[in-house]
């Protein structure tokens, strides 16, 4: 019988120094004071065993922690391999290829390197942070096997149309996006002003796939301060990235754009279906009041533009996230293991997967596109290349 194909929705790369030598010489001094005032965050132990403690929201095998303390110095080397030395991490654990995300932030940008610059020096440096990640990203990625997602700002959109021509140029195959935010001022609105339709179009033209990754829109700050309880990141983190899906929906973007696609990634997937009931809920209402938006915007539910264009890169997938998939539909959802971080599942995906898989009675079908299938449609990956690694390196159903 064929081996699984594993291709992972999520994985990051990159450490902050990697950057230095993609700036440009004349940001060096800013990129130096930037490093002094930024704050070195080690995630210890017991953090870890705060993440991985909510079962069965998150489903973990029992023996996961123990050896993380004495590995974090080996991830952040992880995090930095490239090439083939990336490629070889990635086939150890049965994968044939990965989405890339940026790994612990940007110069000079918060998060993933989204948020509002305030002034004109600001945005000057998250632009030339954003240049240098970018930089970075084509000199690394290998296209056949691997998706880099360039990174852009809302609050330079000719600046962004033309990096995701580049991006496409170079082979990349995703965009990394920040989530709706009223308070970028050089344009005072929401994404859904019309300001924001040539970036809509330039991706849909491109063909690169939307990226909303946890973080997205979050004022990480806020929840950097030691008064806010963690459990309070933990709820509301994730929400700034769930907003866009109605923003994109009820603003019409997935109606005046059908060949967008967006994914969102390590959010789980739980939230998409009561989101998606409540919408189709909306809707159904609407097309029986007088005053209904549906003819001039949404002549689809809002759950039909989900299974059209949207995906779920669901890396700490819980047996919850699995239960979503009769509303999400099972073509929808991407597995990612979080490599290299530590709340992933890097080192035990497989008894991981076939503990999730059973628990939630998946069938060999849909393991197969939670697995890889998916990805390989959502990416436009060429079978004929991935199917050899897979051959080599993939696991048996069975296990």
């Amino acid at each position: 019988m064929d081996p699984v194909l594993l291709f992972s929705s999520d994985c990051h790369s990159g450490v902050i120094e990697q950057y230095k030598e993609y700036l440009d010489e004349e940001y060096l001094p800013d990129f130096e004071q930037w490093m002094g005032a930024r704050p070195y965050v080690r995630i210890e132990k017991d953090s870890v065993q705060r993440i991985l403690s909510h079962a069965p929201l998150f489903f973990y095998p029992d023996k996961v922690i123990d050896e993380y303390e004495d590995q974090l110095d080996e991830r952040q080397a992880w995090a930095a391999a490239r090439g083939a030395e990336r490629l070889e991490i990635l086939e150890a654990e049965g994968y044939v290829g990965e989405v890339l995300f940026p790994d612990a932030g940007v110069p000079f940008s918060r998060g993933f390197g989204g948020g509002a610059a305030m002034d004109a020096r600001a945005l000057e440096l998250q632009l030339a942070g954003q240049r240098a990640y970018n930089r970075r990203l084509f000199d690394f990625v290998e296209p056949s096997r691997q998706v880099g997602t360039v990174m852009i700002s809302y609050a330079d959109i000719d600046v962004a149309v033309s990096t995701v021509h580049a991006g496409a140029d170079a082979g990349m195959r995703g965009v990394l996006l920040d989530g709706p935010d009223p308070s970028y001022p050089v344009l005072g609105e929401t994404f859904l002003h019309e300001s924001y339709e040539p970036l809509w179009s330039a991706i849909e033209e491109t063909g690169l796939v939307a990226h909303f990754h946890v973080g997205a829109g979050a004022p990480i700050g806020l929840y950097a301060r030691p008064e806010v309880p963690h459990e309070v990141a933990q709820i509301e983190v994730p929400m700034f990235g769930h907003r866009a899906l109605w923003w994109l929906i009820w603003g019409g973007v997935l109606e005046r754009h059908p060949g967008l696609k967006f994914v969102f990634t390590e959010q789980g997937t739980s939230w998409v279906a009561p989101a998606l009931k409540f919408m189709d809920w909306q809707w159904d209402g609407l097309s029986a009041n007088r005053y209904t938006r549906r003819d001039m915007t949404l002549p689809m539910r809002p759950s039909d533009y989900w299974k059209r264009q949207c995906f779920s890169g669901a890396s700490l997938m819980s047996i919850e996230d699995l239960n979503a998939r009769d509303v999400l539909d099972p073509s929808t959802i991407m597995y990612g293991t979080d490599y290299a971080h530590p709340e992933g599942t890097w080192m035990r995906t497989l008894p991981y997967l076939r503990a999730a898989f059973n628990a939630a009675g998946c069938t060999e079908a849909e393991v197969r596109m939670i697995c890889g299938e998916n990805a390989v449609r959502c990416y436009g990956f060429d079978m004929d290349v991935l199917a050899p690694v897979a051959e080599r390196v993939g696991p048996s159903i069975d296990a």
